[in-house]
């Protein structure tokens, strides 16, 4: 911990010395430019010398005084929402701060340190001097201005993105946890009564169970998924379901034109999945699944319509899930329609280069 410490506060200390040189440099300059302006004839050295206090005096009033002015406004507004606030205030109190100070700080060095009566002062070079100070004092605020704008924009743009990751990580826990608690559950009602029924049909649903995991497991944290990879959990998750309700299911997958396409992981299941859930499924009212390609930039998934009572925010949660983890990678339209007859979602499919 000390280490720590000692490393945070040598940063520190190394940046206020960087600080105050630049100060001393840029006053140094201003400084010998005001001199010259005011008498070009005279001994630039000896001048810059003597006026050394003076420029110190000006490069610290006006760096703090300006650097306070801009922390005020900074806590006032916010970059992100008011940039332009900032911008235009930081000029004009820059402006307005430094044709003050330094009509000021010109006066009591000329009459008090230089001792030079004020009805001889040459109001025309002072009130010249003071407009140098204040141009350069407005350069330097442009300056600075611009590039904790561009800083601000930047750590803004960087927060925002992981902001986006962890929200997706979040929707990608709760699809994990929608496929995890009732389906395992049911699956294991299900696989109860296959182990003295059927012991050969048993061993081909643990395999399966055990192939809905693993995908789970391995695609955990990933963006995209290949097509056929998800297709192939899609179908294992189907033969589970299959097992449960019989012919009363059917599903029909074309992706054979596809190849290349990828997809967000679980999408395609869970709205199988939805279909499911939102459906009558019965001998006298079979469910019909199709999931196709069309003109290689969607896929389809459509079912026929012949709703069960669910909750509608249970019905809207999944849909809602996937259509904003497509937004954040794609421009693509994420489609969800019925025409009175059957739901049709339609999945913008993804190409490596459009990811980048």
């Amino acid at each position: 911990m000390p280490v720590k410490n000692n490393k945070s506060y040598q940063h520190s200390v190394g940046k206020t010395i960087r600080e105050y040189v630049v100060i001393i440099g840029i006053s140094v300059l201003v400084g010998t430019l005001i001199t010259y302006i005011q008498c070009p004839q005279c001994d630039l050295l000896k001048s810059m010398i003597e006026g050394a206090p003076i420029s110190l005096v000006f490069g610290l009033s006006l760096f703090k005084g300006i650097g306070w002015i801009y922390a005020m406004l900074s806590k006032k507004f916010s970059w992100v929402e008011a940039p332009f606030k900032i911008f235009f205030f930081s000029i004009l109190f820059a402006v307005f701060y430094t044709a003050v100070i330094s009509t000021v700080i010109f006066l009591v060095w000329i009459v008090v340190f230089r001792g030079i009566d004020i009805h001889t002062i040459n109001w025309s070079l002072f009130f010249n001097s003071v407009a140098i100070v204040t141009l350069i004092s407005l350069l330097i605020t442009l300056t600075f201005t611009s590039i904790s704008f561009l800083r601000q924009w930047k750590d803004s743009a960087v927060q925002s993105e992981q902001l986006k990751r962890e929200k997706l990580a979040t929707e990608y826990q709760a699809l994990k946890n929608q496929v995890n608690p009732h389906f395992l559950f049911n699956s294991l009602n299900t696989l109860t009564s296959l182990v003295h029924k059927n012991p050969d049909t048993a061993t081909s649903f643990i395999k399966k169970l055990s192939d809905v995991y693993r995908y789970v497991l391995e695609h955990e944290g990933e963006e995209v998924v290949d097509l056929q990879v998800e297709i192939e959990f899609v179908n294992s998750y189907v033969f589970l379901q299959k097992i449960r309700h019989g012919e009363s299911l059917q599903v029909q997958t074309d992706v054979s034109n596809c190849k290349g396409k990828f997809v967000i992981p679980l999408s395609v299941q869970m709205l199988v999945e939805n279909a499911l859930k939102h459906n009558i499924i019965s001998e006298e009212s079979p469910l019909n699944v199709h999931i196709s390609c069309k003109e290689g930039d969607y896929l389809e998934v459509k079912n026929n319509l012949q709703r069960r009572n669910v909750l509608d925010e249970r019905k809207k949660r999944g849909l809602e899930n996937i259509r904003s983890r497509y937004a954040f990678l794609t421009s693509q339209k994420f489609v969800a329609e019925e025409n009175g007859k059957e739901f049709i979602v339609k999945l913008p499919l993804l190409t490596l280069n459009e990811m980048g």
